[in-house]
């Protein structure tokens, strides 16, 4: 498996919408945060997504939910509005929160430096807790975003991401590791540096000659662009001119126009706003109003229910596009496939040249039957169509007879003419289909959220798509009951193969090319599979050494006390050539060993940990 190395991403924006979540908004949400939680106490917990929890406190305020995410594309902590329940069975994070800070009181929240890692302590309320949760750390981190718990001497005892020395190469968070900080990104602190330290910063010796923007960003605290920027728009400095370029007087304005923009977070004078229409690559959203944003803008009561607002749009918008995407593909399969029936249509017509020459040439040969020789592979015949009296060469099969071979025209020529006839109708009905296909396009890009259901119902309902639509079900583990499907501790589907017939049918219809395939060595089962998303590197040894656990329960082997499971990636497994089914070949695998335990058992003992911690 092929690490990633950790590295500390600066604030993206998402989605369709620019919503940027950098050190400033961070510093707004955890004010909003501190002032509605803090002496609450926790009354539920829910996981509606497998790297997102929903705390929901009762406090002096009322009852207010926290929103925490460690998504890549929409990492961010903040309040906002209860979200959705689903069994939280699906998520062992969850379950772990739920056990543990239900009941819990709020003791304080902060933000780590200026950083967009925020920290949340609680008193635990259950005292048979051997290790009781005494924190709630948010890393936002873009792609490296978590969600960790810890305990009172600041140890990890769950976390959303389990990350591993084989995934990253500058820290791992597991349970039982110590806590650390993520590497901080600058030394010095904008909210309090003076305008003497910018300009210092600005002139070093190894900075005069760099782009300003670049400088700002890699020397301040956090992740800043946005608040860089607008110093940088106040004063009208490009973000590739360099501090040699400005000279002493305009370098001194940006100093300034530095503390300007930070005063308003070091102060905690927090206005947010929302811009009406955002200009491309601005942001929608921001704790306090910025000059470089045009367009109007309104005041917002809280900026992390409006960001909860905008998330929730955003996530709508892309399901929506999920979906018009997936209804679009279907209908370029069955274009496609349309396109290559009217290719093959043009390819056999038959010119009507051709047809007359196929008869004639039958005719020919019967009318000079005496004066061809057995045996021969071509001969001169008189052409009894030519006006001028002709002759004409036709190729002949010398193992058959003169007769035989005058048949093979005319039945050459009666299939071509049958053919010639049929063409026209069958053109129609493909250029007809084409049609169809075209409106139907039109509908799935046309329709809204409201309408793509119907629409899609409606493509996958028509005949010309029925096909294709049946064929992507099939690839969908939640199509049906057919194969075992559980979870890891850390979050991953697992689909088992439990036969021969549902293994070779696990491997052609649903494995994706990045999947990871178990097998049991040498020995006679079923196949595992862990569902990667495209991602196999993401995978912790904790969830393979799970997945290959199972594989060897279900395998010839399940008594033994260790047994051989080898891995890959399904891509790198093809089913033996007139084998039957379940007999694969596959290589470049990893092999590790493995005591057999069962999806039931392995539940037991995830039970039984959370119960002794």
């Amino acid at each position: 498996m092929s690490g990633v190395r950790e590295t500390r991403d600066l604030p993206s924006y998402n989605g369709p919408t620019a919503m940027v979540f950098d050190s400033a908004v961070t510093a707004c949400c955890v004010a909003e945060i501190a002032h509605a939680l803090v002496g609450g106490r926790v009354v539920s917990v829910r996981q509606p997504r497998r790297l997102e929890v929903a705390l929901e406190v009762e406090s002096a305020q009322g009852s207010s939910w926290l929103i925490a995410s460690a998504e890549a594309q929409y990492a961010r902590v903040h309040l906002g509005r209860a979200p959705a329940q689903r069994d939280p069975a699906q998520f062992p994070f969850g379950i772990f929160a739920a056990k543990h800070l239900r009941g819990a009181r709020v003791l304080g929240v902060r933000q780590i430096g200026f950083d967009r890692v925020v920290r949340i302590d609680f008193e635990p309320r259950n005292r048979r807790l051997v290790d009781p949760v005494r924190a709630l750390v948010v890393e936002v981190m873009g792609k490296h975003s978590n969600l960790i718990l810890l305990n009172n001497v600041d140890m990890v005892l769950e976390a959303a991401k389990h990350i591993t020395a084989d995934m990253s190469r500058v820290r791992t968070v597991q349970p039982h590791d110590a806590y650390a900080a993520p590497p901080a990104r600058g030394t010095l602190d904008p909210r309090v540096a003076g305008a003497g330290e910018f300009i210092r910063l600005l002139e070093a010796p190894g900075s005069v000659d760099q782009p300003v923007e670049g400088v700002l960003l890699a020397s301040l605290q956090g992740a800043n662009r946005v608040l860089v920027r607008e110093a940088l728009h106040r004063v009208s400095i490009g973000p590739g001119e360099s501090a040699a370029s400005l000279g002493s007087h305009r370098v001194a304005g940006l100093a300034a126009a530095l503390v300007e923009v930070f005063s308003p977070v070091a102060a905690g004078a927090f206005r947010p706003v929302r811009w009406i229409e955002p200009a491309a690559g601005l942001p929608e959203l921001y704790p306090f109003a910025l000059d470089q944003v045009p367009g109007p803008a309104e005041p917002v009561e809280s900026l992390g229910l409006a960001l909860d607002r905008a998330v929730s749009r955003v996530r709508r918008q892309g399901e929506l596009e999920a979906e018009r995407g997936r209804l679009l593909a279907l209908i370029a399969k069955a274009r496609a496939a349309a396109e290559r029936r009217r290719e093959k249509l043009a390819a056999a017509r038959v010119p009507e040249h051709e047809l007359d020459r196929l008869r004639h040439a039958g005719e020919s040969i019967l009318a000079a039957l005496p004066i061809i020789p057995p045996g021969a592979r071509q001969v001169q015949v008189p052409d009894l169509y030519s006006p001028t009296g002709e002759s004409m060469t036709v190729e002949l099969d010398p193992a058959k007879t003169p007769q035989a071979n005058a048949e093979v025209y005319f039945r050459r020529y009666r299939s071509a003419r049958s053919q010639a006839e049929k063409l026209p109708a069958l053109v129609a009905q493909v250029e007809a289909e084409l049609v169809e296909l075209g409106d139907l396009e039109a509908r799935v890009r046309g329709a809204d959220e409201r309408r793509i259901s119907g629409a899609a119902a409606e493509v996958e309902g028509h005949r010309l798509l029925q096909p294709y639509a049946q064929r992507g079900r099939s690839g969908r583990p939640s199509s049906g009951p057919r194969f075992l499907s559980c979870s890891s501790r850390d979050g991953f589907e697992l689909l088992v193969g439990r036969g021969a017939s549902e293994s070779d049918e696990l491997l052609r219809t649903v494995a994706a090319p990045d999947d990871i395939w178990f097998h049991a060595r040498d020995i006679h089962g079923g196949h595992v599979l862990i569902r990667t998303a495209r991602h196999p590197e993401r995978v912790p040894m904790a969830t393979i050494l799970e997945a290959a656990a199972i594989a060897a329960h279900y395998s010839k082997a399940k008594h033994s006390a260790l047994v051989p499971v080898d891995y890959t990636l399904r891509k790198h497994v093809r089913r033996a050539r007139k084998g039957s089914a379940g007999l694969h070949i596959y290589e470049r695998a990893k092999t590790v060993m493995v005591e057999p335990l069962s999806p039931a058992q392995m539940r037991q003992d995830a039970t039984d940990m959370e119960r002794r911690s």
